[in-house]
């Protein structure tokens, strides 16, 4: 079982909340991007979106410098992100301060593959959507691809409609969608999940605590 990543997480349902809200390509019958067009998408549009203003592209914060794309100065010490990578400081460490753990690396200190139960640098609506998330699918450290999948399945159309709702996904957007639209959305975002956190032969084994 793979645990999902923060990064990978929020920006997996982001790309579904997206999806919802932007008006739908009709003819005769909704149609869907397949998930590699939807990932290729979303991977250009971070590289070209700066959200939090701080200088750095999106997809340079959460893949190489593993800072907040919605918060312009990530360890909140005064200096924005942009500005600290180039000093050569580490943008998610305050000024003045160690914050690195032994036998850690900058790349590696804020690795999607290891989830905490309280993510840190987390904007409003990161949390906002997290909350929603922990609400239907359990604890952030036990969320599997697996699990969200098989408690979707189990989800009324009441608890969906709710829990897009909770993830900010506007009603009347909802209301212009039928059920079968929205599962299908997020089947895809599980897709694209696990994509990201593939299972390793060891991995996909049973593991005992």
């Amino acid at each position: 079982m793979m645990i999902i990543g923060i990064t990978t997480l929020v920006f997996g349902f982001f790309q579904m909340h997206r999806a919802i809200s932007e008006p739908l390509e009709i003819e005769g019958n909704v149609k869907f991007k397949t998930a590699d067009e939807l990932e290729e998408e979303r991977l250009a549009q971070m590289k070209e979106q700066d959200t939090d203003a701080d200088g750095l592209n999106d997809y340079d914060e959460l893949y190489l410098f593993r800072t907040s794309p919605f918060l312009a100065d990530s360890d909140s010490d005064g200096l924005d992100d942009g500005t600290e990578v180039a000093q050569s400081s580490d943008p998610n460490c305050p000024q003045g301060k160690s914050c690195r753990m032994a036998g850690s690396t900058p790349a590696d200190s804020g690795e999607v593959a290891g989830l905490p139960t309280t993510p840190p640098n987390i904007s409003p609506d990161e949390e906002t959507m997290l909350l929603a998330m922990e609400k239907v699918f359990g604890g952030l450290t036990e969320m599997t691809p697996e699990s969200m999948n098989q408690r979707l399945q189990e989800l009324t159309a009441d608890e969906l409609r709710q829990f897009m709702l909770d993830i900010g996904v506007p009603e009347d957007m909802l209301q212009q969608t039928d059920d079968a639209t929205m599962r299908q959305l997020l089947a895809e975002t599980l897709v694209d999940l696990n994509k990201e956190n593939p299972v390793t032969p060891e991995e996909g084994g049973e593991t005992s605590e």
